[in-house]
């Protein structure tokens, strides 16, 4: 509160992520709100370096807990011999919440915990990356940094419909936005 004291006395414009975002801050008065600008009209995604009969590789990272569920996810790609999820994450989140996914780990599902560097390989080696999240009142707004970081590698996007970020993806043709739900996916 007291930062949001000290920019409603100083701050002639707060930029946020997005609009939405501004329902979310007291005190501010909403007209120095603006949403940030796109860095560009258009996002270049590499073309999907993909042929039926190969193994489709996904790619997720970021964090699991409340915000961040994707049971669908891993129910989805349990069913799929030709689909392989590489699932990153960090390592004290996946001890934690093991237990609610156990039922659909496969062979061909991976979990790693990296960051920095050692994220590399994992994003060459993937086809799509995913952002395949139960849609709640958080995903209204928010928009994670790992969104920008896979259009960074170029990478199409799998989005859950439903809020601020399969919007942004469905804008800015970056990939597919579909309905959070594992037949769906498939």
């Amino acid at each position: 509160y007291f930062d949001l004291s000290m920019y409603k006395r100083y701050v002639d414009i707060v930029y946020l992520p997005s609009l939405e975002m501004g329902g979310y801050i007291p005190l501010l008065d909403k007209a120095k709100l603006k949403a940030l600008p796109p860095a560009s009209n258009k996002v270049d995604v590499k073309e999907l370096n993909y042929q039926k009969g190969d193994v489709l590789n996904l790619f997720y990272v970021g964090g699991l807990g409340a915000n961040y569920q994707l049971h669908e996810l891993f129910k989805a790609v349990s069913q799929l011999e030709d689909v392989h999820l590489t699932f990153c994450t960090p390592e004290e989140q996946w001890k934690a919440l093991k237990g609610e996914y156990l039922e659909y780990l496969s062979d061909n599902i991976l979990i790693v915990h990296e960051s920095g560097e050692g994220l590399k390989p994992l994003y060459e080696k993937c086809h799509l990356a995913i952002l395949f999240v139960k849609p709640k009142e958080y995903w209204s707004f928010a928009v994670p940094v790992k969104t920008f970081e896979y259009i960074g590698y170029g990478k199409p996007i799998i989005a859950a419909e439903g809020g601020k970020v399969g919007k942004f993806v469905q804008e800015n043709d970056l990939g597919w936005t579909v309905p959070y739900n594992s037949d769906e996916l498939i």
